[in-house]
């Protein structure tokens, strides 16, 4: 009975455990207009929940899970950018990010000024 609790044992210490394979996604992010790298951009990651934000040379680094990956890239006054894809190896992406063309419906900026609307119509300059 001895031999066969410490074989078992043995068994359960020894077997391989399924570890998923971590890899690192990095790169750089990019202003469409000027070229430049872009600071303080959001990455996040919509399967596992990670995410970090662009250094002040719009680089950045995610260390992930092997597998599917939705990557979603936001940054005010930029359209968000999403690239889905499966990792399975260490990746690099160099994203370029859009500026927003439209102005918002409710401002419109100048030099000086920022006129307001409300819902019911009523429009109302502010000095800044």
């Amino acid at each position: 009975m001895k031999l066969f609790l410490a074989a078992f044992l043995a068994g359960i210490v020894f077997i391989p455990r399924a570890e998923a394979q971590r890899i690192i996604i990095d790169g750089y992010v990019i202003n469409s207009e000027t070229g430049k790298h872009l600071k303080e951009v959001n990455i996040f990651d919509k399967n596992s929940g990670i995410g970090t934000i662009s250094d002040n040379s719009g680089y950045f680094h995610l260390m992930l899970d092997a597998g599917k990956v939705i990557l979603s890239f936001s940054e005010e006054n930029f359209s968000d950018y999403i690239s889905e894809f499966t990792a399975k190896n260490d990746t690099v992406l160099n994203i370029t990010l859009k500026l927003e063309k439209e102005l918002k419906k409710d401002s419109i900026d100048s030099d000086n000024e920022r006129m307001l609307s409300s819902a019911g119509g009523i429009k109302k300059f502010v000095r800044k």
